[in-house]
């Protein structure tokens, strides 16, 4: 397995599709690129990543990138940079970052696009049921910053966003509420089609694009925040102890809280996690 601060830092400019990886020779893996020479591969294609034990490659395609999902190195989109903007780059999430699904059928089509991991959910469910996909939860302390985006024809109380759920099937959702203008929400489920009641947040708001959503468990409590920016700084709308609820967490992911009979269009634009 190559070790990219054993090789030489290059200009993070000099791409010109020879370069896979990046690191900046300080912090961890970013902004350094790895020539595919230096790994031996003399050619293109996912079998020249084959010495990479943590690599996982799923139908690449040209111009993706790599990039660490938290558990490994998967191909993704480039989301390249921008300037002038207070998020410059976005790290959108990849369908294979959370391959556990509960609720995931005919009705709900996930896909990966150059801007974000879709969720679209159609008219074709039965009652209330939280649609998601999950991988396992990591060991705190860590945090996670999310941003979504969200389109539906459903006029009441539902919501979308993160998913935090335990062994026993109790889920916490922290995302945007779908009625009025949309604003943050926290709620607690009894299970995956049970309604338990909303710690905070609710109605109002700017829409769910507008907000960076927060989430961090460090090891005590939990910590539910807001902000403009996926840099902070962040409001800190609730926190409660991390047993409060939940007992034996088990999973994180996100998802559509379905109501019979309307459609749910969902983008996950941005998904960072951090260990603290």
């Amino acid at each position: 397995m190559v070790d990219v601060r054993t090789l030489p830092k290059l200009d993070p400019e000099d791409y010109g599709g020879k370069y896979i990886f990046a690191w900046d020779g300080v912090s961890p893996y970013t902004n350094y690129r790895i020539s595919l020479n230096e790994l031996g591969s003399g050619g293109s294609g996912a079998s020249s990543l084959a010495d990479l034990d943590d690599t996982t490659i799923s139908q690449p395609v040209d111009g993706e990138i790599l990039r660490y999902n938290g558990l490994a190195w998967v191909n993704a989109p480039d989301s390249g940079g921008g300037g002038g903007s207070s998020n410059p780059v976005l790290s959108p999430p990849l369908l294979a970052d959370f391959p556990e699904p509960l609720n995931i059928g005919s009705e709900t089509t996930l896909s990966n696009s150059g801007d974000g991991l879709s969720f679209f959910v159609g008219a074709g469910g039965v009652g209330t049921a939280l649609r998601c996909r999950f991988k396992p939860y990591p060991t705190p302390p860590f945090s996670a910053v999310f941003n979504l985006r969200i389109v539906s024809d459903y006029t009441g109380g539902d919501g979308v966003g993160m998913m935090i759920r335990d062994l026993g099937g109790r889920i916490i959702k922290f995302g945007i509420e779908l009625q009025g203008a949309g604003g943050p929400i926290i709620q607690r489920w009894n299970s995956d089609t049970s309604f338990g009641g909303t710690y905070a947040g609710g109605t109002g708001g700017q829409g769910g694009e507008n907000y960076f959503l927060k989430f961090t468990d460090d090891g005590t409590n939990h910590h539910f925040a807001v902000g403009a920016s996926k840099d902070g700084p962040f409001f800190t709308m609730f926190s409660q102890s991390r047993g409060a609820w939940l007992t034996n967490i088990t999973q994180i992911g996100f998802g559509v809280e379905d109501q019979n009979g309307s459609f749910y269009s969902m983008l996950i634009k941005h998904y960072a996690q951090t260990a603290l």
